[in-house]
């Protein structure tokens, strides 16, 4: 994915090779972080509010977050266990 344009936002989808992209750390750019090195600037606001922006929260029942629960059912062991 690469961003296209700010306003309106938009994005593409694109080829990369996986050599390039796979357990490559992107650092922020200096100019989205304060000189306070703690808070961001509106540059870093205006990159991250079209990926942040939108609240999904989850159903309530009298007031309590209704949280999937997982059924904890055990499965066959499927293969030998390996050492190393």
């Amino acid at each position: 994915m690469k961003e296209y344009l700010d306003e309106p936002y938009e994005w593409r989808i694109g080829k990369a090779n996986l050599s390039d992209v796979a357990n490559v750390e992107k650092t922020m750019p200096d100019d989205f972080i304060g000189q306070d090195n703690f808070s961001i600037t509106d540059a870093c606001r205006t990159y991250l509010e079209p990926l942040i922006m939108g609240e999904d929260y989850p159903p309530y029942i009298n007031g309590i977050p209704d949280y999937v629960r997982l059924k904890n059912v055990s499965v066959e062991k499927k293969t030998e266990r390996i050492l190393t």
